[in-house]
């Protein structure tokens, strides 16, 4: 009966370790870690935007025609009731160089074919050790994989139009504005070289047009939400960009004076977008789904199913324990019978 019991501790031990691990896994899931005050709460997921409202008129009397939604948001913007989806595929905390930030931050190669690529590459020396060795900064962020899905009124398709986009989130705000800084001082150096190509020049980039294209992308923002969202806009200086809680304001101008409102969820990933006029009336409104996180599913299960086995092996080790007691009384009972 000992070796029973010896036995039913060890297991029990065993899964109260395995509950503990899965619970540590979740925690480093749900917020990766970092040295400064930020927290990124984002992680592996899917969202489904939806297109819930589309005011034709108002947009072409507010904002005009040479802005329109599928111009902003892709693909099938401007009709109600299609959707869009983004997939988190990984977050990682890595450093990124200023080669990295050129390449996919400021997507300088992008508009490049392979032989424009190559001789670019040769005519401005763009090489990967050439700008980190002029640029040597490197830059704590978490590195964003995203796969994007344009709008569109049919069933979304399982290839995505943008299968591999990389984003960095700068742990530090001040970072990103030191990056600006050095991309369009290496642009002033690129340009002639693009310019003798037969190409159009990069463009200089200022502070809001590098946020207002971050937020175009989609990139999710760490905890907490309304600091960082202050301090990356102040480093910017974001002028026409305001703050209230978890919510970010743009203010724009078209025909009229409009706004922008992105606001921001608990993980910090964008779930509701409205454009209104400058009487607050909505014309354009995109809202989001609940957000699919599977390590999460995987995480619950895996406790639903640890509490579930400590619970029965406790029960079943304390119905054994009555059982020999039971046993013994009836033992010693017979035994004080065959005496008498």
């Amino acid at each position: 009966m000992k070796k029973v019991e010896k036995n039913s501790n060890k297991i029990t031990l065993l899964l109260g370790i395995w509950m503990i691990s899965i619970i540590l896994m979740g925690i480093s899931i749900s917020a990766i870690a970092q040295s400064s005050s930020y927290m990124m709460r984002a992680d592996r997921s899917t969202t489904i935007f939806n297109l819930e409202e589309y005011n034709e008129d108002a947009w072409k009397d507010t904002i005009g025609t040479e802005t329109d939604p599928e111009e902003l948001f892709g693909g099938e913007g401007d009709q109600e009731g299609a959707q869009s989806k983004i997939t988190i595929r990984s977050i990682s905390e890595s450093e990124w160089s200023t080669y990295d930030m050129f390449t996919n931050l400021f997507d300088v190669l992008d508009s490049m074919s392979n032989e424009q690529l190559q001789l670019f590459i040769m005519q401005a020396n763009f090489t990967e050790e050439e700008i980190n060795e002029q640029y040597p900064d490197e830059y704590e962020v978490w590195s964003v994989l995203l796969a994007k899905w344009d709008f569109t009124t049919e069933e979304i398709e399982e290839d995505s139009d943008e299968p591999d986009e990389y984003i960095p989130v700068f742990k530090d705000p001040e970072n990103i504005l030191e990056i600006l800084g050095d991309y369009n001082e290496w642009i002033a150096k690129a340009n002639p070289v693009i310019m003798m190509m037969g190409l159009d020049p990069f463009p200089v980039m200022s502070g809001e047009e590098l946020m207002w294209q971050l937020l175009l992308e989609g990139t999710p923002i760490p905890s907490p939400f309304e600091d960082y969202l202050k301090d990356i806009t102040e480093e910017l200086d974001c002028d026409c960009m305001e703050v209230e809680e978890n919510t970010l304001i743009v203010e724009r101008t078209g025909e009229e004076n409009y706004t922008i409102e992105i606001e921001f969820n608990d993980r910090g990933l964008q779930g509701i977008i409205e454009v209104k006029d400058e009487n607050d009336k909505t014309i354009y409104r995109i809202t989001s789904s609940d957000t699919v996180t599977l390590p999460f599913v995987i995480l619950t299960i895996g406790i639903i199913i640890t509490v579930a086995t400590v619970s029965l092996i406790v029960w079943k080790k304390k119905k054994k324990k009555e059982m020999d007691l039971k046993q013994l009384k009836a033992a010693d009972l017979q035994e004080l019978k065959s005496k008498a």
